[in-house]
């Protein structure tokens, strides 16, 4: 996970099926474009940050028989002075994660896989 600075983790779904598939994403709170690829970032110890894709293009509920789909988050490791944005200390605009362990948990639709356990640095 770590390559001179960056961490890439990728969330994959799979249509275990021998026929095709349409998934139906539960619509958010409030209405508005159901979210498709999803993650939670914790800090150990610490806070944690969550973000995902909005289901624009209606591609990523089709599913051929037997399909992975992946969708890809890319974060730059950086030691990063002040001031905090979000409930990491020292995190960045969103993209940028401090040095760290982490717990990642990846997520489709709102159904989350099994946390993943990381540690970054730069």
């Amino acid at each position: 996970m770590i390559d001179g600075g960056l961490a890439t983790f990728t969330i994959s779904v799979r249509n275990p099926f021998a026929y095709p598939v349409v998934v139906q994403l539960p619509s958010r709170l409030g209405g508005g474009v159901a979210t498709s690829y999803g993650y939670a970032i914790r800090q150990i110890p610490g806070g944690a940050v969550s973000s995902g894709d909005l289901a624009f293009d209606v591609g990523v509920t089709h599913f051929a028989p037997g399909e992975t789909k992946r969708d890809v988050f890319d974060f730059a490791v950086v030691s990063i002075p002040a001031p905090s944005y979000g409930a990491i200390s020292g995190i960045g605009s969103g993209i940028t994660l401090p040095p760290g362990a982490y717990l990642f948990r990846g997520d489709y639709g709102g159904h989350s896989a099994t946390d993943l356990s990381v540690i970054l640095n730069p």
